[in-house]
């Protein structure tokens, strides 16, 4: 079975047990993770819920890694300008 055929058949089955947990009155909000797992291996998870603290972090080091970004780009900018003028 390849990767695709894989992927398909866990799309597929989530799909299908998704309406089930959201029949006995489990908000689709309540779902944290959902993972698969085979006989023999750990568990993957194909599916996690981040909390609001944790998005916060994430966007926060968005914006750092941006500015940072930002901040080296006129450096180069501002080495440029100062190395013609010389």
């Amino acid at each position: 079975m390849g990767v695709k055929d894989i992927v398909k058949n866990i799309i597929h089955g989530v799909y299908n047990v998704i309406p089930h947990v959201l029949k006995d009155a489990v908000k689709h909000t309540k779902i944290k993770q959902i993972s698969i797992k085979t006989i023999n291996s750990i568990s993957i998870p194909i599916y996690n819920q981040l909390s609001e603290d944790e998005l916060d972090l994430i966007i926060e080091e968005a914006n750092m890694e941006e500015e940072e970004g930002i901040r080296d780009q006129f450096a180069g900018m501002e080495e440029e300008i100062n190395g013609d003028e010389e």
